[in-house]
């Protein structure tokens, strides 16, 4: 070995990760790639959101999506035992109503929904579970929503993943289970 490469070595940064030992370092984070993706996404104090721009639509877009949320959908949280990520979608039993959210959003999935009562049609669910996704589309109908308004600022105001906020995350879960119960 050359004694250039080995001054090279010596000079490039390790990944923060004790057992890593990667030299693919990201920027000033001290991560190398696999450890900054994973820490970016279930969220580490170092690392900042990157903010998120909403969803380019038209006024009429946007408030015909507003709309359809208010009416056909909802907008909140699962998981459990604190561990919760955000989810908005729509259901209905006319697929020409998912096809144009699909179309139009560009985010989310479809699935087939079998119904529990025989009586009742079988229904097709548009789901997004991405949180850049859920806070691009919230951003751009925010203004738009009437009736969903309180459950899509407590989303855009849902702490990242990191242990010091987790009290706050399991409070705003449970807000968001109170204005989602059904029969209120």
């Amino acid at each position: 070995m050359s004694s250039t490469s080995t001054i090279l070595k010596s000079v490039a940064k390790v990944c923060a990760v004790v057992a890593c030992g990667r030299t693919d370092v990201v920027g000033a984070s001290g991560f190398c790639h696999k450890h900054y993706t994973y820490n970016k996404r279930h969220g580490h104090p170092e690392i900042a959101d990157v903010p998120t721009q909403p969803l380019a639509l038209s006024e009429r877009d946007a408030a015909w999506l507003a709309a359809v949320l208010d009416c056909e959908g909802w907008i909140g949280t699962c998981g459990t035992k604190g561990r919760f990520h955000n989810r908005i979608g729509v259901g209905n039993t006319n697929p020409k109503l998912i096809v144009r959210l699909l179309a139009l959003t560009g985010f989310g999935s479809a699935r087939n929904v079998t119904p529990k009562s025989p009586r009742a049609k079988p229904q097709i669910h548009w789901n997004v579970n991405r949180k850049e996704e859920i806070r691009a589309i919230l951003l751009a109908v925010l203004p738009h929503l009437i009736l969903k308004t309180q459950q899509a600022e407590l989303v855009l105001a849902l702490p990242p993943k990191n242990t010091k906020a987790n009290a706050r995350r399991v409070a705003t879960h449970l807000a968001l289970r109170a204005l989602n119960k059904k029969g209120i």
